[in-house]
Parts: structure tokens; C-alpha cells; sequence
């Protein structure tokens, strides 16, 4: 579900969201996480949101997303997944 919101946020082809996954997937790799939680926590940085609520269907998928809360980003990262997200 995660994965279709953001292809929608990056719009283009297909590769071109393909590509800034990647980009996003090093940086979780770096972080010891999951792309969903590196973009759950720099949704958390972002002023404009005051409430994040990620869909889940099971308790299991409630508890994996409270692990969004372990990560901390560095405002070079954010500026990283800021550029991707806002070129």
C-alpha cells in the first residue's frame, strides 16, 4: 500500500519512482530499517503534518509501524528525502 502512494506522490514513469525507491532503500539500508519507516519518519518532520495514521488491516501492522518511532533522521537525510520527494 505504501508502495503505490509513493509512486502516486513521485508521478512519472514507472521507472522514475522505481529509481527514487532505490534512492530511498540505501538510505533505510544505512539506517539498519525499512523503506515504509525511513518515509513514515520524514513524514513526521514535515510541518505541515500535524498526525500521521498509516492504514493497517491487522494489530501485527499497528506494531511495525510504531517502529517508525526508532528512527531518527539527520536534516542531511531529510534534505536527501526532501529532493526526492520535491525536486
Amino acid at each position: 500500500m505504501i508502495f503505490v502512494q509513493v509512486c502516486r506522490i513521485f508521478k512519472g514513469s514507472v521507472y522514475k519512482p522505481l529509481k527514487k525507491i532505490n534512492q530511498l532503500r540505501k538510505l533505510a539500508d544505512a539506517k539498519q530499517t525499512e523503506v515504509v519507516h525511513l518515509v513514515l519518519a520524514w513524514y513526521l518532520t514535515q510541518e505541515a503534518i500535524d498526525v500521521l495514521i498509516p492504514g493497517a488491516k491487522h494489530s501485527e501492522q499497528v506494531l511495525d509501524n510504531l517502529k517508525t518511532l526508532k528512527v531518527q533522521l539527520t536534516d542531511e537525510e531529510i534534505r536527501q528525502i526532501d529532493q526526492l520527494f520535491h525536486p
